[in-house]
């Protein structure tokens, strides 16, 4: 029966159950657990102003490139080149906290940037992720 319980608690999104197993965690995966969430909460806000600003195709990718680049040091492809993984591993999943939380941010500054400048399209956005990554880069 607990079997259960907690299987129809993990289909619900019982976000609950993910905070009892953190809390059984070591203190190094709770820290990570928790800058990888902001930086998933910081990633779909982000793509969420891409879409209403008129962000299609490649642009998204360009946007995430302009994102890595000052911050990682790379694109996307570049930075899964140089640790070995496949080409379509997430390259997040690899990072540390630092270059996670400075992803995050950029994410963020660049989503306000986007909206406060009413910025539309890709070429526009892409700028203001470039702006906002280089900020950042810059107080690491």
């Amino acid at each position: 029966m607990h079997v259960n319980e907690v299987y129809m608690r993990y289909r619900s999104g019982d976000v609950t159950l993910a905070d009892e197993i953190a809390d059984k965690a070591s203190p190094q995966d709770q820290e990570w657990l928790a800058v990888r969430t902001i930086g998933k909460v910081a990633r779909n806000q982000f793509t969420g102003i891409l879409k209403a600003h008129d962000v299609r195709g490649i642009g998204y990718a360009n946007c995430t490139n302009a994102t890595y680049k000052p911050i990682l040091g790379g694109t996307a492809k570049e930075i899964r080149q140089q640790k070995g993984l496949p080409a379509k591993a997430n390259v997040r999943e690899t990072l540390g906290i630092k270059e996670l939380l400075a992803v995050g941010l950029s994410e963020v500054l660049s989503k306000e940037k986007i909206e406060d400048e009413r910025l539309y399209g890709n070429k526009p956005c892409e700028s203001a992720c470039d702006t906002s990554a280089c900020k950042v880069k810059s107080i690491l």
